[in-house]
């Protein structure tokens, strides 16, 4: 959980890497700087942004309940302990990707025939 413009002057995809190496797959902000959000995204992590009373409240709610958080991206839906505390927006080509455990280089794997096709069309 953190705050307001998280990841601003972190544009490279190294920031997201880092996170990721440490284990992190999301991180719910406020608001995220655009560039690190969209590295987030192509590299597996789901940013969470929510309003700021909504991340005051939840920031104040983990502080005094003892719960897991749980995001369900399906459902778009980050719970508290068995409470929906909030709905959050995720394009539906992210939504795919992440639910999936897809990156952009498995989802072009996904049509290796015709590559191959293309490939061997080409060579003759």
């Amino acid at each position: 959980i953190a705050g307001e413009n998280f990841g601003c002057g972190s544009s490279r995809e190294h920031a997201p890497w880092a996170l990721g190496d440490y284990g992190f797959k999301v991180i719910v902000a406020s608001s995220f700087a655009d560039i690190f959000h969209q590295n987030c995204l192509q590299n597996g992590i789901l940013p969470i942004t929510l309003e700021k009373e909504t991340l005051v409240a939840l920031k104040e709610y983990i502080q005094v309940e003892t719960c897991d958080l749980t995001v369900d991206i399906p459902n778009q839906e980050l719970r508290a302990g068995e409470q929906i505390f909030a709905k959050f927006e995720i394009h539906p080509y992210w939504k795919n990707m992440l639910v999936n455990g897809w990156d952009e280089i498995e989802l072009t794997l996904q049509h290796r025939e015709e590559i191959d096709q293309y490939e061997q069309k080409m060579q003759a």
